[in-house]
C-alpha cells in the first residue's frame, strides 16, 4: 500500500513537473521576443548608410587635420631654434 502511494506521487510530481515545463516559455525565446533589434546595416537605406559614412569620414579627417597642424607647428618650432651641429664648436 505503501509503496503505490509512493509510485502514485511520483507519478503526479514528475506529471506536474511536465505540465510546467511545457506550458513555461524558453527563456532564448522570451529574450528574443523582448529585445528591440536594431536592422543590420546591409538593411539601410542609402541615405542612412551614406550619412554613417560621412560621419566616419569627418571624425578621419578631423584627425587628421588635427595632426597635420602638430608637425607644422614642430616644423616651425625647429626652423627657428638654431640648429648646433655636434663636434664644431667656435
Amino acid at each position: 500500500m505503501v509503496r503505490a502511494f509512493r509510485q502514485l506521487s511520483l507519478s503526479a510530481v514528475i506529471f506536474i513537473l511536465g505540465l510546467l515545463t511545457a506550458h513555461s516559455p524558453a527563456y532564448p525565446t522570451t529574450l528574443l521576443q523582448s529585445e528591440d533589434k536594431k536592422s543590420p546595416e546591409a538593411f539601410l537605406s542609402g541615405g542612412a548608410r551614406s550619412e554613417k559614412v560621412l560621419v566616419e569620414i569627418l571624425s578621419t579627417l578631423k584627425q587628421i587635420d588635427t595632426r597635420i597642424s602638430n608637425i607644422e607647428e614642430h616644423l616651425q618650432k625647429t626652423a627657428e631654434a638654431p640648429i648646433e651641429k655636434p663636434g664644431r664648436k667656435k
